[in-house]
């Protein structure tokens, strides 16, 4: 496959991806009254990111999980399960299965398109 045509599908993959997750936001917000993907899980799932990011990149580099770096793995992995309850309390199981995953892998990237997604609504109601 040519170089370009794999970052078109991967940046088309990525894009699905933020739409799919502003889609389960704003059906958790409607039929739950919770926002999943609020800003202030986001920020808390940047810890559980850095730290599982801490123990995987090393990991996929050599290529030998090191020993060590369990811990970050199982403070990282016991918030995600922490916040997983909190969202399945909030909201379902369904939604928890899918946000929690998908904010450990991409909270930097999915806080920073949340903060955009938010001034776009400000200025949008601010202009009517």
């Amino acid at each position: 496959m040519p170089d370009w045509l794999t970052l078109a599908v991967a940046f088309l993959a990525f894009m699905g991806l933020i739409i799919t997750v502003q889609a389960v936001d704003r059906y958790a917000a409607g039929r739950f009254g919770y926002r999943p993907f609020a800003s202030s899980n986001l920020a808390f799932m940047l810890i559980p990111h850095g730290l599982l990011a801490a123990w995987l990149i090393p990991w996929w580099s050599t290529g030998q999980p090191a020993a060590a770096r369990w811990v970050p793995a199982l403070l990282g992995t016991s918030m995600a399960i922490g916040l997983f309850l909190i969202l399945w309390r909030r909201t379902s199981a369904w939604i928890a299965l899918f946000a929690v995953p998908v904010m450990a892998a991409g909270a930097s990237v999915l806080l920073v398109s949340g903060l955009f997604g938010e001034l776009a609504r400000a200025g949008a109601e601010r202009d009517h």
